[in-house]
């Protein structure tokens, strides 16, 4: 079925991209503390890594990302409508993204499950319970069609590619959320707050924590997506553009409090409003963190290869 609000080229019609220069920095630097976190539970990890709980709580920077990915799909996709071709468009852009290096990751970890087990084959042990890690044929299968961050219990094989798992599922729903902020603004944003403030209240009253990579990681990834795209819609209009001074002295304080949270043992939801305000004062490039972020090595960080293994 086919819904066109217009005729095809108006469809097909999209606000001109603009690079986010702070955005790109603030992804590169959240997939970088990602790759550390990753790290961190190796028996050889960084001495630095020790010194406090900043590290080994960099998944919260997952969430950072999927705010940032809501935003950054609203700015680039604002004028997106729901027809067949736009839709078609936008999801296979979206998959060619992120997909092939996820395939190439879940082959290689294949081909070195099945060297392994000709090792030990050779060596003459039994193989059988090791064939069974890290994960079994239907978890392999869920997680080639990226379905697995949706099961009910940890899947193995690549495990941090559950973000990319539950992303896709926001891209899914992205262009119908899109059109109707777009034509019931007030009661799509209401719905959309709902449902942000719904999760992350659920999680702060019962675990305090936001590292979940399946079952309802789905909705993790969902109420920072949707908080993005809030973002994108109302931030413009409220926090001044061009007074580097006030969002400069915002943006530090932002980063203090959140090094300070992620260095203690506090409710993981207390972070995710110091994500909202960095990511709402660094839209639009104006302020110290922005100008920091705009430079080349936090640019190449943001879109080269670590942007993407930093976000699986």
């Amino acid at each position: 079925m086919t819904y066109t609000f217009g005729n095809k080229q108006a469809a097909m019609q999209q606000t001109a991209p603009v690079l986010i220069s702070s955005h790109v920095g603030l992804r590169g630097v959240a997939a970088l503390l990602v790759v550390f976190y990753h790290n961190y539970f190796l028996p050889n990890h960084l001495p630095f890594e020790d010194w406090n709980k900043f590290f080994a709580r960099g998944y919260l920077m997952v969430d950072l990302f999927f705010i940032l990915s809501g935003f950054i799909m609203l700015h680039v996709y604002k004028e997106i409508r729901l027809n067949q071709d736009s839709y078609y468009d936008f999801f296979v852009k979206r998959l060619a993204r992120i997909y092939p290096l996820h395939v190439v990751s879940l082959l290689g970890l294949l081909c070195a499950k099945i060297l392994l087990f000709i090792l030990y084959w050779i060596d003459g042990k039994s193989a059988e319970a090791f064939w069974r890690v890290p994960g079994t044929w239907e978890a392999f299968v869920a997680q080639l069609i990226l379905i697995h961050s949706f099961l009910p219990t940890e899947p193995g094989w690549n495990i941090p590619s559950w973000s990319i798992s539950a992303e896709m599922f926001a891209y899914l729903l992205f262009p119908l959320v899109a059109v109707l902020l777009r034509r019931y603004v007030r009661t799509t944003s209401a719905l959309m707050l709902l449902f942000s403030v719904s999760y992350y209240g659920v999680a702060a009253s019962t675990t305090g924590s936001l590292d979940v990579t399946h079952g309802s990681a789905p909705a993790r990834c969902l109420a920072g997506f949707l908080a993005g795209m809030l973002i994108n819609h109302y931030a413009r209009q409220m926090l001044p553009s061009n007074q580097p001074l006030i969002l400069s002295f915002v943006q530090c304080l932002t980063i203090v409090f959140i090094c300070i949270l992620l260095s203690v043992e506090v409710n993981d939801i207390f972070v995710i409003p110091f994500f909202i305000v960095l990511v709402a004062t660094t839209m639009n490039d104006y302020g110290i963190i922005s100008n920091i972020m705009s430079r080349k090595i936090f640019q190449f960080l943001g879109s080269g290869p670590i942007d993407v293994i930093g976000s699986m």
